[in-house]
Formats: structure tokens, sequence, C-alpha cells
């Protein structure tokens, strides 16, 4: 307990503004209790830049909402939705009756025929089939329906990436979890487009064909099908749509299982002058870490880590990252209002 004490003050320390100790003392608190409500409301309080991403209108002109399930995510599209000022109806739960924090359980069938021109947020990813066949077989409209894109209604602010520290002009790049190369486009964007060079790294093998399409008139941007880790092994991993995770066992797979030839970020360099890391790699941020030791001492990058795919990752990755440079300073931004897109910014 006491070393576990030490870690922390030691982060803290180091850590360069109020905005990154408030959300490191959120992820402290969520990783204590798995509050995702709590977390959520104090992450929508942190900032006034948010931007809906899940289609609504703007809450004045917007219809009357109906949150389809009282469940957990039910709950929580309330908490999103109240927040931002959107008239929310009822419930519809096909388990459940009665009210829920004040507001009235119903059926779909009950809500359509009372509730005439309101939209309906589905409020289960589990049950979103089964709901939104549901509405339709009720008469809703498909333009009356929301599927938020993650679990529930989910607003985006900031740049990601790319908002803690200014281009050197001549920027070495390091992408990893590069996709189609979306990132290199905001990274180019923010450097307008003067930079030395580009390592894009990316294992699924569909993924990497569009990255080296979309990247193939710049000469400047190297491009690998592989995964960083912190050794040099075939590496499994499933392909879930929301992007690759790295496995050891087919078991914990719930889609099609692919393979990848890891490598580490050192062996990929001999002295070059890398000045900038990106990593979103699903949960595999700290064994890339480690396979790069040998770079952040050397060249001391700035760099831009997700924090959010394991829920101590916050902590064991910023604790590393001082280890190999006890000089840096930390940043922690959110770019969503939910638990995802939490970025470790070390420069």
């Amino acid at each position: 307990m006491e070393l576990i004490l030490e870690t922390i003050n030691n982060i803290y320390d180091h850590l360069s503004d109020d905005e990154s100790k408030k959300i490191f003392n959120m992820r402290l608190k969520y990783l204590i209790s798995c509050d995702e409500r709590e977390y959520v409301t104090s992450n929508m309080m942190l900032y006034n830049d948010w931007k809906m991403i899940d289609g609504l209108r703007a809450p004045e002109i917007e219809d009357p909402l109906i949150i389809c399930t009282a469940g957990h995510d039910g709950l929580l599209n309330k908490t999103v939705l109240s927040k931002l000022g959107y008239q929310i109806l009822c419930y519809t739960d096909r388990l459940k009756k009665g009210t829920v924090e004040g507001i009235e359980i119903k059926s779909i069938e009950e809500a359509a025929k009372k509730y005439i021109g309101a939209k309906y947020v589905v409020g289960s990813k589990r049950f979103m089939k089964e709901i939104y066949t549901e509405l339709i077989a009720s008469g809703i409209s498909k333009d009356k329906i929301v599927i938020p894109r993650h679990r529930y209604i989910t607003l985006k602010r900031g740049n990601t990436y790319f908002d803690a520290f200014k281009s050197s002009g001549d920027d070495f790049f390091v992408d990893a979890g590069a996709n189609n190369g979306d990132t290199i486009v905001g990274f180019k964007k923010w450097c307008n487009d003067k930079f030395e060079k580009i390592m894009a790294f990316e294992p699924n093998r569909i993924t990497y064909e569009n990255l080296v399409d979309n990247t193939k008139n710049d000469q400047r941007v190297e491009a690998y099908n592989y995964a960083l880790w912190d050794k040099k092994e075939t590496l499994r991993f499933s392909l879930n749509g929301a992007g690759s995770r790295v496995i050891c066992d087919s078991n914990m797979c719930s889609g099609e299982i692919d393979s990848a030839f890891a490598v580490t970020l050192d062996s990929m360099l001999d002295k070059e002058r890398i000045t900038f890391i990106k990593m979103d790699i699903e949960g595999s941020e700290l064994h890339a870490l480690m396979g790069a030791r040998k770079t952040i001492i050397r060249n001391k990058p700035n760099l831009a880590i997700c924090v959010y795919h394991k829920p101590i990752d916050f902590i064991e990755i910023a604790s590393y990252l001082l280890v190999l440079n006890p000089d840096y300073k930390i940043n922690y931004r959110n770019y969503f209002s939910n638990t995802y897109e939490t970025i470790l910014y070390a420069y």
C-alpha cells in the first residue's frame, strides 16, 4: 500500500495543471468505485466545448426524447441528456415497471400511442436489434430512432493527440495504431505539413492496406504491418469492429481471430531522432512502451498515449514513463464524455 501511495504521489507531483489533476482524481475514484455515472457527470462538468456526435439536434429544437431501457446504460443516457437540457418523456422497458428517478416506465407500444412525434434513444447495446425491431413494428419511423455510436449518448471535444504541445516544424512522428491514416491527417494539419518523417504501425492487414493506399503519395510516410510490443513475436488479436485487441487465448475473443508479427520500436530504429510518439493500440500501450525504452531514454520524445483501455493504465503507464525520464511533465486530457479517450501527454 505504501508503494502504491508513493507511486500515485509521484505522478501527481509531475502533473502540470489543474485539469490534469482533476482528471487523475476522477480516474482514481472511478478505478475504486466503478461508478460510471459519477465519472460521466464529473467529466461533463469539466469542459464547456462538448459537441454531439450521435445525431441529435440542439436541445432547444430537438423533439422530446424517450429512452429505451431503464437499465444501467439507459440511466447513463438520462444523465448525459438531462445535463444538456433535453426533454425526457419516459423510459421504455419490457421487464421494469413504475418509475426510475421520477421518470415513468412504459412499454414501447404505450409510449408510441401517447407521445406522437417523440424520438427514441436506444439505451442498450446488448439488446439494440430487438429494441430497433420492436420500434419499427410499433410504427416508429427510422428517422425517429437514435442509436448511439457507443453504449450511450456520447459527446466529443478537443483535438485528440495534438493539443498539448506545439510542432517543432521538423518532427519525426511515430504513429502506433495508425488505423487507415486518420491520425496522420490530423498530424499534418497540426504541423502545417512540415515534418521530417512518419513511421506508421498497423497490425490489422485490411486496415493496413487502406493505410498504405491513403499515404502512398507521401514519401515521408513509412507504413508497417506490425504490432508494437516488448519483444519480437507473433501475436493473435480479435477483429471486433471497434479496434484490434491483442489476445493470448482464443476464448477471450468475441470476433474473428487474426495474427500479426510484433516488433519493438527500439529494433526498428537506430539513431534516428524521434520527437513524437502517439499510441492507441487497444490496451497494448505499456508493452509497446517497454519495447521503446531505449528510444525514449535517448530521445525524450513528446508522447501522446491512450490510457483508458485498461482501468489501471493511467497509473502504470505514467509511472513507467517517469522511471525512464524523471523530468517528464504529465498532462491528462479527456476527449469523450464517457470513460473512453483519456490521453496521457508527456513532454
